[in-house]
């Protein structure tokens, strides 16, 4: 499915050309790198390169790597491109059940607070509703240090859910967010 947002701005399904794009804007707006350095706070600057490496080298190792996270079910990753540009990504991982899993959701920090998140979200929305039968809800988790991340899943209508520590140490505190995937109803 390919959403035109604006005269310049598509949303679609990745392509293995995009992966050295998707690699770039995790690297350059992941939450724990840019926040962590933002802070001056070392330990989260640390903990993000960490994931950054971590995804880089595993589902966007190569387009195969990639493909696999997203083969089952109705699981999709898409691009937002503005300007020949990739500016945001979002992902779906659809396993069957009640419940999808909201991931790979970033946008591009040099042109944030443009409603770019909010037309993604409504993307991967829209995708569940049609594509997911069995699911009722999409949930999500972020760290709870990623404040400008909690605010904008609160005010789309996400309810925290819990927030925990991933066993192992290797993540920060997390706050797991829900949000019931009411159907959608439009009239002509």
């Amino acid at each position: 499915m390919v959403a035109k947002c604006s005269s310049s701005m598509t949303i679609r399904a990745a392509t293995a050309e995009d992966l050295p794009a998707l690699r770039a804007l995790l690297r350059e707006n992941e939450c724990l790198l840019t926040l962590g350095a933002e802070r001056g706070n070392e330990a989260m600057r640390r903990m993000g390169q960490k994931y950054v490496e971590s995804v880089c080298g595993s589902e966007l190792k190569d387009w195969d790597s990639c493909a696999a996270v997203y083969a089952k079910g109705a699981s999709t990753l898409w691009v937002l491109e503005s300007d020949g540009r990739i500016r945001g990504s979002v992902g779906v991982l659809d396993d069957g059940g009640e419940s999808v899993e909201l991931v790979r959701m970033y946008t591009d920090r040099t042109v944030r607070r443009r409603g770019l998140g909010r037309r993604l979200l409504d993307h991967l929305l829209a995708h569940a509703r049609s594509a997911c039968p069995a699911a009722r809800s999409v949930w999500l988790s972020t760290p709870t240090a990623n404040t400008p991340g909690l605010e904008f899943y609160e005010a789309v209508g996400f309810a925290v859910e819990e927030d925990f520590t991933p066993p192992g140490g290797w993540a920060p505190e997390l706050r797991r967010f829900r949000r019931r995937l009411e159907p959608s109803y439009c009239c002509s």
